[in-house]
């Protein structure tokens, strides 16, 4: 007879698919998967908008090794540098952030419809407003 395994740090020693009807072949079959749990995601909006930060200066880079424009990596940085303030706390108000992302949601929009084009504003617009809802989005 086998000892159980040792618990994991949240004390319930299951995995993701504990209330799954295939559990006990599957713990039968990989009894090494009753070790672990599944990771879970620990999304925080300042997470999205870290992640969100590195997005905006790598499209600004690339926008200024593509087509040498400056006032693409000029204005990534600049709102980069702001977005980054409230990330680091360093800008209390929350809706500072939010702000920030609708100027740019407005400005990825206008510069889609003038040129009809999906790339580079398209897919920003696309990720401004993933950013947006990710950062009200609760992750339990």
């Amino acid at each position: 007879m086998r000892a159980r395994p040792n618990p994991e740090p949240d004390g319930r020693g299951r995995i993701a698919f504990f209330g799954s009807p295939l559990r006990k072949h599957i713990c039968a079959a990989f009894p090494a998967a009753y070790r672990y749990s599944a990771p879970t995601l620990k999304m925080s909006p300042n997470k999205v908008l870290w992640i969100y930060i590195i997005l905006l200066v790598i499209g600004g880079m690339i926008g200024f090794l593509k087509a040498k424009s400056q006032v693409s990596l000029i204005m990534s940085v600049a709102f980069a540098v702001a977005l980054s303030f409230c990330a680091a706390g360093i800008i209390f108000q929350y809706y500072v952030a939010d702000i920030l992302l609708a100027v740019l949601l407005v400005v990825f929009a206008i510069r889609l419809t003038k040129t009809k084009k999906f790339m580079p504003a398209g897919l920003m617009l696309v990720i401004t407003i993933l950013a947006l809802a990710l950062r009200h989005i609760r992750f339990t």
